[in-house]
Order: structure tokens, then sequence, then C-alpha cells
């Protein structure tokens, strides 16, 4: 039996075995087994495999098992000490960080390849109680740099460890509270951006940062508390002297982004100011107006619309204006707003041609198409760059509700636009299942041109026909005057379409159809 064995014995089979799992495995095999061999585990542990043993103590923080891996030979290997340091710092163990900082050979300072160390790690998470053992130990410089250029208090504050920022802060002058990053950026900058009160009330008070500063992007910590909403944090920057108006490379304002995202309650901060510039264009042309209509936000476009120089219809470099963005968008309560104020032309197009009625149609936003339609101010006729009107859109992709608004307000069914399409050629063309609706309201119109030919000469019956719309070519063949024998300019007829196609009960209805006229005529 293993457990009668002389201890020397036990040692040296122990000894004899090349693989760590197997020593491991030979000293479970029995208590006083394992008594025997412990020691010579955690040496061979150090001398063989990196000192895994130390660095799992120091990730799930064992001081014991820490302690038996130094005194079997890990305090004499600087690289295991450090990774093993490293690690405790970023778990929070302060029982092995001190454990491990009685080690002689041991630099509390080293940095890892990314140029951190134990403190720039502790303080990404917040763990205040080694951070004051770090900070205690001769060696540790609390300003050090990593490779990006960030710090340990840089690291406590993105991280929205206020605990943390404040000890380090306050350890002594030759902390730096302003150091930039390789991005530009500043503790401030990222405690503005968390929204984290107290974090810039430290580091305002310290009278030792430049609360303008900015970042590669030209981001200001005002910029990026108005974009994220943080309002406590807009006051505070405000009080500072801050310039309420900076403009980031791509000519953004904090007021364009709080309107943006819809923080109204900072967007009236910024006003308050009268230092900002309301109706100021980013580079795209866009204003705060212009940014608040298309993201929906009707109580922000309500405010500004309040505000003496803004202008109402100012178009980007694509030409809209806050309405054709609301319109796009469908947001009915921004159309609402803006229409009911007064200051907008409701039907200003873009450099396309497309007006607000146009998108509104294209899109099938009836309660848009009505508030458009009730202003008796929009050009039912007006047409995008290829001639197609709000009409053909509408019955293109089948909004039927929408054809009807339009053609009882008076719009013209039989407009062709550069192909030579009319309403009624794309109804016939329409996937929706709503396009024989359509149809049969375009049909109702006085009018309506039953044969109209597109640049190709085809007809709506030969589209319908080559799409297999039976329904659609059943109600266009019932129509007196729909000739179904019409040819395109290829010489080709709809029956022959319907028949290339495979539409084989399309075709049937066209045979019907001919032998009644034939039937007829005879």
């Amino acid at each position: 039996m293993l457990v009668h064995l002389p201890v020397e014995l036990v040692q040296s089979i122990a000894e004899r075995l090349e693989h760590e799992s197997d020593i491991n495995s030979f000293a479970q095999t029995a208590t006083c087994i394992h008594k025997i061999v412990d020691s010579y585990l955690y040496r061979f542990n150090a001398q063989h495999d990196k000192g895994s043993a130390l660095f799992w103590a120091a990730k799930w923080g064992q001081p014991a098992t820490a302690q038996k891996s130094l005194e079997a030979g890990a305090r004499t290997q600087p690289k295991v000490l450090q990774a093993a340091l490293l690690e405790a710092a970023r778990n929070g163990h302060k029982a092995v960080v001190e454990l491990l900082l009685t080690a002689e050979c041991i630099d509390p300072d080293l940095k890892n390849s990314e140029g951190q160390t134990p403190l720039s790690k502790a303080a990404a998470k917040g763990h205040v109680e080694v951070i004051e053992v770090l900070l205690a130990t001769e060696g540790v410089d609390p300003d050090s740099q990593d490779n990006r250029g960030q710090t340990p208090l840089w690291w406590a504050t993105q991280g929205s460890h206020e605990e943390a920022t404040k000890m380090i802060l306050t350890f002594n002058d030759c902390v730096n509270p302003d150091t930039k990053n390789a991005w530009g950026e500043t503790p401030l900058l990222w405690a503005s951006r968390n929204g984290n009160t107290k974090i810039v009330e430290l580091l305002l008070a310290t009278m030792r940062v430049d609360s303008d500063s900015r970042n590669h992007l030209g981001e200001t910590p005002l910029f990026l508390a108005a974009q994220n909403g943080h309002e406590f944090v807009v006051k505070l920057l405000l009080t500072s002297h801050v310039n309420p108006d900076s403009e980031d490379r791509r000519g953004e304002t904090p007021l364009l982004k709080a309107s943006r995202n819809g923080h109204e309650e900072v967007v009236k901060l910024l006003l308050a100011t009268g230092s900002v510039n309301s109706d100021l264009r980013d580079l795209a042309g866009r204003t705060a107006l212009s940014w608040a209509a298309e993201h929906g936000h009707e109580g922000l476009v309500r405010l500004l619309l309040d505000v003496e120089w803004v202008n109402a219809d100012t178009q980007d470099h694509w030409g809209w204006t806050p309405l054709l963005i609301a319109v796009k968008e469908g947001h009915k309560l921004v159309v609402d707003e803006l229409v009911s104020s007064g200051q907008v032309e409701p039907d200003w197009p873009c450099y396309k041609g497309e007006t607000p009625l146009w998108h509104a149609a294209s899109s099938g936003f009836e309660t848009i198409v009505a508030t458009l339609l009730g202003t008796k101010s929009v050009n039912l006729e007006t047409s995008n760059s290829v001639g197609q009107t709000p009409l053909e859109m509408a019955a293109y992709w089948g909004y039927a509700t929408v054809v009807g608004m339009l053609l009882a307000a008076g719009a013209d069914p039989n407009t062709q636009d550069s192909f030579g399409d009319t309403p009624l050629s794309s109804a016939a063309s329409c996937e929706s299942e709503d396009g024989e609706a359509v149809v049969k309201l375009l049909l109702a119109t006085e009018g309506i041109h039953l044969n109209p030919q597109d640049h190709a000469g085809r007809t709506p019956l030969s589209i319908a026909a080559e799409a297999g719309h039976k329904a659609v070519v059943g109600l266009l063949l019932t129509m007196e005057g729909v000739d179904p024998e019409l040819k395109d300019f290829e010489g080709r007829t709809p029956l022959s379409w319907a028949e290339d196609s495979g539409n084989e009960a399309v075709a049937e209805l066209f045979h019907d159809r001919l032998s009644c006229l034939s039937a007829k005529a005879n």
C-alpha cells in the first residue's frame, strides 16, 4: 500500500515523474501522500510551468496558494511575479498583492506589453484597496502612461470609478489631471462622456484642467456631455466658461448633437447661454432643426421653431429641408409641428425635384399626405428627375388609399414619366396585393387613358400580362376601349407576352376575350 511507503521513497517517486499532471495525480492518491508531495509539486510548478500556481492564486484571490508558490521558488522569478501582480491588481485581491510585493525581485511598477502597470490595472476596475496599497509602495509612479498615453487616473475616470479617481487625483502634485491619450482624450472628456457629475466636479476643482480641450475629432467635454444628454454635467461645464458653440471636425456643435439625439433639456441650457448659433449648419448643411426633425423629436422641433434666428426651411447640401426629411422618415407629429408653424413652404423640393408630397405618397404615409393636401399649397404634378409624379409612385407601390386621396384632390391620372409610364402602367406592374385595388381606382377615374404606350410601345395590359397579374388583366379586358391586340414597337401583343412568360391562366383570359370579340364581329 502506498500509505505505508517511506517518506523518502514517496519523494523519490514524485521526482521521477516528468509531468506536473502525473505528480498531481500521484498526490491525490492519499492524504498522507499529498502532504509529502505537495511542496515538491509547487517547486516543480515554479520551475517548469512558469509559476501557473501563483498566477492562479492571483487570479482567484488565494493568498495561501500564493504563499506556497512563493516559498517554492516563484519569488525568484521576476516574469512570474510580474504577471501575478498584474492579475491580482486587476482582480482586486489586496491580500495577494501585499504578499507579492514582499518578494525582493519584484518591480511594483513594471509594465506589461501594453505599457500598463499594476496601478493602471487596479484603477481601471476601481479596486480602491489595491490602489491604496500600490500608491503607498515605493517605486510606483501614480502618473505612469501606457502605450496609448493613458494614466491610472485616466483609467479610473474612463471606468467612472469615483473613489479611485479621487484617491489617485489627490495623492500628490505629480498626478497630471489633464493628460491626453493617443486620441487626445483627457480624463475630463471621458467623465463628461460618461455623465459622471462627481468626477467632473473633482477634475474641475483642481483648476488644472482645460475644460475646453479637444480630442482628435475636435470634440470637447461639453460636446460629448451634450451628445449623451448629461444635463448636470453640461451645467457644470457651462459654468467653467467653455465655448458652448465649438465645432468638431464635421462642423457639428453641442447644440446639433443634443438636437439630433433628442436631449431637450440640454438644448434649453445651450440656448439659454445666448452664445450659440441656433441655425448653424454642419459640413453636410444640416441644422439643429434638421436633425431633430429627422429623428422625430417633436418637442425639440417645437422648441427650435420658437427660436428667433431659426430658419425652418434651411436646405442641406442635397436640398433637403426639415419638413422634407421629417416626411421621408414618416414622423407625422413633426410634420404637423412644422406645417402648423406657418414657417415652412410645404411644397419645397430637394435638388432631385422630390417634394414632401412626393415622398409621402411614395412611402404610403396616408396621414402625412392628408396633412400636406390640407395646406392647399402643394403641386400634385411635381415630379422627380425622371418625371414620376406622386400619383405614379403611389400606384407603383400599391398604396390604394393614397392613390384615392390624390385622385380626389385632382391629380392627373395620365401623366407620363421619362420612360413613358403612366400611373396605370405602374399599377399594372405592381407586385403588391393592393395593386388590383389601385387599378380599379384608376379605371374608375374619368378621362383615364386605357391604352397608353411607354417608350417600348408597351401598354398596361401588356405589362400586366407579362407579370402574370391575372386579376389586373381581367379588369382591363372587361373595359370597353382596352385594345387586347395592340402591338408594341417589336410587334408583340399582350397575349404573346403572357404565353412567353408561361402565364397560362392569363393567356386563357386573352383567348376567351378574343373569342368573344370575334363572335361579336361576326
